[in-house]
């Protein structure tokens, strides 16, 4: 549950950084965490495609430091959905040129 609060947290935080408020934080007693907000954001192009990543890498990063787990271990797991959701804006960075097509790990 804490890792959970620690997650989801970070995932606002890093909206109000960006200038995207979230519209409400859900972080229910099963341990699952949710973080409801507008797909509005400010900027466009590559600023705003790099601030909804911010957003989404942001909970796993909280959430590794909180647990003293590896960044890998979270985002393969309970970072997962948020990796998912990552692929099309990165993909859509390196299509474009804004980020190189390989980088190690």
């Amino acid at each position: 549950m804490r890792a959970a609060a620690f997650h989801e947290a970070a995932h606002v935080v890093a909206r109000l950084y960006v200038g995207a408020p979230a519209a409400a934080v859900e972080i229910n007693a099963t341990g699952g965490g949710r973080t409801h907000g507008t797909r509005k954001w400010a900027g466009r192009g590559e600023h705003r495609i790099r601030s909804w990543l911010l957003v989404l890498f942001a909970g796993s990063y909280a959430q590794a430091y909180a647990t003293r787990r590896s960044l890998r271990k979270v985002m393969f797991t309970s970072g997962k959905r948020d990796l998912e959701e990552a692929a099309p804006a990165v993909s859509w960075l390196v299509a474009r040129g804004y980020a190189p097509k390989r980088r190690r790990c």
